[in-house]
């Protein structure tokens, strides 16, 4: 997306922006009729059922992918410039001068499809150099670098533990989850 507009704007004509969803996994209401299936025992003749989305249930990422899929299309056919969904996550590059156009348009359409205040304007951002997902993005020097938190949690995890003592199972899935997903991100 970065290097489509780079290489058709130039390097130095454009600007990173991103948006959020506000309570993203609450923008979805679910039929009556399958309120049902969301029903969760609390304690003995308690129970809760769930009427909106909700976080923590390992299906609700696959449940708004439909979602994510729609604000896709509708935002890459608005925009001026490229953009990419992720969950809940917009990034997008514009030339410079049309950025303010292209983030109107989001607001407004994506407000109109989920609902007044479905956009967390406070987390939306535009510049030059922005971190997308773990990872920052720098239009002047060029170049995608591990954000610092995300630096900061691998060293941690390197350098966490004395070289020879022994390492725990959980130390080391942790180690395997952060190095894994920075390798799946590049």
């Amino acid at each position: 997306m970065v290097f489509t507009s780079a290489d058709i704007h130039g390097w130095h004509n454009i600007i990173l922006w991103k948006k959020d969803l506000k309570g993203v996994f609450n923008l979805l209401n679910y039929h009556p009729d399958y309120c049902k299936w969301f029903a969760f025992p609390l304690i003995v003749d308690v129970v809760v059922i769930h009427l909106a989305g909700l976080f923590r249930w390992i299906g609700m990422p696959h449940t708004f992918q439909v979602l994510t899929r729609m604000l896709q299309a509708l935002c890459r056919h608005i925009i001026s410039g490229l953009c990419y969904w992720y969950v809940d996550d917009l990034t997008a590059v514009s030339l410079a001068t049309m950025y303010l156009n292209d983030s109107t348009l989001v607001d407004s359409n994506v407000q109109q499809l989920l609902g007044q205040g479905s956009i967390a304007i406070t987390k939306s951002q535009h510049d030059r150099c922005l971190e997308f997902l773990g990872w920052d993005f720098n239009l002047d020097t060029r170049t995608i670098t591990l954000c610092a938190r995300n630096m900061n949690k691998l060293v941690h995890a390197l350098f966490s533990f004395h070289p020879i003592d022994k390492i725990s199972v959980s130390h080391i899935q942790r180690l395997a989850s952060l190095i894994s997903r920075a390798s799946i991100l590049s």
